[in-house]
């Protein structure tokens, strides 16, 4: 329980300075990269976040938010996820969001493997040890978690592309700043 709750508040933490760099590169989103100054903290960017997750939480996590989730399912009469499979809340949302997290999980470890093909004269700050087998062993070990994740979350695992499916349209409708 301890260490969760370490790993919550480094998502927190790292989470709202993504959301910052976000809102430095792109003007849509720019509030998200003010900083409060009285509570020494990027306060929009973490509000942001806040609300996010207490609706994913709400919509999930409630037998309201199930059946607005349904409601769509519902018309063409079928049982698009079996909430009975999955315990509540927290849980429920942790099996709809893994196989997204192994997604991007293996996305970084294949970026290393094609970075340095695509430009080897790149300086390396750091020195991946046991090069090119320790990223081909995390590549494997993160498209074994995926299929394993999808194959147990199933419908579900569809609720954890909402967030891609909204953010992807409003990232290549904001305009990038300019570089300084």
């Amino acid at each position: 329980m301890i260490s969760s709750l370490g790993a919550i508040n480094g998502l927190i933490i790292t989470g709202s300075r993504v959301n910052v760099r976000l809102g430095m590169d792109h003007r849509f989103f720019a509030v998200l990269a003010r900083w409060n100054r009285r509570v020494n903290a990027p306060l929009y960017s973490l509000l942001s976040q806040g609300v996010i997750s207490i609706v994913m939480i709400l919509l999930v996590g409630t037998k309201a938010g199930r059946r607005m989730i349904n409601a769509p399912f519902t018309l063409i009469q079928s049982d698009f996820i079996e909430w009975e499979k999955y315990q509540d809340g927290f849980d429920t949302l942790l099996v709809a969001t893994a196989p997204l997290f192994w997604t991007f999980f293996l996305l970084t470890g294949l970026s290393l493997i094609i970075l340095r093909f695509k430009a080897p004269q790149m300086e390396r700050p750091f020195r991946v040890p046991l090069y090119p087998a320790t990223p081909i062993l995390f590549c494997l070990t993160c498209l074994y978690m995926l299929y394993a994740s999808l194959d147990y979350a199933r419908g579900l695992a569809l609720l954890g592309l909402i967030p891609v499916l909204i953010g992807v349209p409003l990232y290549w409708m904001s305009r990038r700043k300019p570089s300084t």
